[in-house]
């Protein structure tokens, strides 16, 4: 087993087939900050180092997986851990918005196995708008949101 993080990054990398997540995504799938240099999330020099970019520094589609805060539930030793997968694509919105709605299908309602938690069961919460990111060289972007509840090992 992995922990709860890349347990859910091999789901999405394992969504291989005509438009799975894995492949829109050109497998460009991150942890945010896990797979960059120096911790420090999804700048462009760090998509860069990750191999996000093609040979004429092109933004490629990509997700990238960021965990955010975690919230008592309403079993015992339970916890909700939100996380978003962020969407990124230099050529426009029509990849993301294919990676958003694979995103759903993909996520919604699953079970991961993890070394550290027990039931870890994923339900899809919200997604945002679309938006260009200056940060990464105007790309456009989105991102989809969802919890992992779990219980925590005693």
């Amino acid at each position: 087993m992995a922990l709860q993080e890349a347990a859910i990054k091999a789901l999405l990398t394992g969504d291989s087939g005509a438009g799975g997540i894995n492949t829109l995504a050109g497998g460009n799938i991150f942890i945010n900050p896990d797979d960059f240099a120096n911790n420090d999330g999804a700048t462009s020099s760090n998509l860069d180092a990750a191999g996000a970019y093609d040979a004429n520094g092109n933004l490629e589609p990509c997700a990238v997986i960021a965990f955010g805060v975690d919230t008592k539930s309403n079993i015992q030793l339970g916890e909700r851990r939100f996380f978003s997968v962020y969407l990124y694509d230099e050529s426009g919105f029509a990849t993301i918005r294919n990676m958003k709605q694979r995103l759903k299908i993909v996520l919604d309602r699953k079970t991961i196995n993890s070394d550290d938690e027990t039931a870890n069961y994923i339900e899809y919460v919200d997604s945002g708008p679309e938006f260009i990111d200056e940060g990464l060289q105007n790309a456009s972007a989105s991102w989809v949101r969802c919890f992992v509840l779990y219980t925590r090992s005693q």
